[in-house]
């Protein structure tokens, strides 16, 4: 499957990517699409929704494979990669403020662990998690947030939500600052629950166009898997560090990295900010 999509300047655009069934495949999409994000925004946000459509083929069905520290590293990679990731500064939008985007995100993961948990069905070693968001802004200084995503070939989706206080909104002279509580929900396989909570302070600072930012935050989750299959319920705690920038060029281009623990995600965002 491919996806060409061109226009006029200044957001020309084509582009013609083969979504590989294959982890080399998926790993260089990614790659791609953050080269693209900036120079041709409404390419990555149609490269994403291409990944989006690739139909299942792995499902993590065979979570009695695994030991307990092996089940311990695949519920800590699966929170790393489904926690919520707002991509977004702190600045509030206000009370007519919205921000609506696609996004795309890359985890890297244990390779063995998954691959055992799928019955081998799954091989990459990166978890690409396209999402939509909408943001909405409230009055003095809060924000609310939603997303929903679906993981390409695993048969999982991620529903999620944010509210969001900048206790310092920022000037032409100051950052802004604000904290978020996040939850989201995984949702699709037949094995186990999971959901994540998380806690985060961001800084951002408005120069010009770009907007970049920098948060540390915390992540909790709880991932329970059905009886039967000899192993217990986790509860994972995560640090977690990131940074990013937001470019708006009428419409909004938003790039972060962030790492949970010891794992590293990339994101790229694309959509209107007002």
């Amino acid at each position: 499957m491919s996806c060409r999509i061109s226009g006029t300047a200044p957001l020309h655009a084509e582009l013609s990517i083969p979504v590989s069934i294959e982890s080399r495949g998926f790993h260089f999409m990614f790659k791609r699409l953050m080269r693209i994000s900036v120079a041709h925004p409404l390419s990555l946000a149609a490269a994403m929704l291409a990944i989006a459509a690739v139909p299942a083929r792995a499902d993590f069905n065979n979570l009695s494979a695994l030991d307990q520290s092996q089940f311990d590293k695949f519920a800590t990679g699966l929170a790393a990669a489904t926690h919520y990731k707002a991509i977004t500064p702190a600045e509030p939008l206000g009370a007519t403020g919205f921000d609506l985007g696609f996004e795309m995100s890359s985890t890297d993961i244990d390779n063995a662990v998954f691959k055992r948990a799928s019955g081998g069905s799954f091989s990459d070693d990166t978890l690409l998690v396209p999402r939509m968001h909408v943001h909405k802004g409230l009055v003095k200084g809060f924000d609310i947030g939603a997303s929903i995503s679906r993981l390409p070939r695993t048969g999982l989706s991620v529903i999620g939500g944010e509210l969001r206080y900048a206790f310092i909104s920022g000037n032409v002279a100051a950052p802004a600052v604000a904290l978020r509580a996040s939850y989201t929900k995984v949702q699709g396989n037949s094995q186990f629950d999971m959901y994540n909570t998380g806690a985060e302070l961001t800084v951002s600072k408005g120069i010009l166009m770009f907007t970049p930012y920098a948060g540390l935050g915390y992540v909790h989750s709880e991932i329970d898997p059905v009886d039967g299959l000899g192993l217990a319920k986790q509860s994972v705690g995560l640090n977690k560090v990131f940074v990013g920038m937001t470019m708006n060029f009428g419409v909004a281009v938003t790039v972060e990295a962030d790492k949970t623990d010891d794992i590293t995600s990339y994101s790229a965002k694309v959509g209107l900010r007002f």
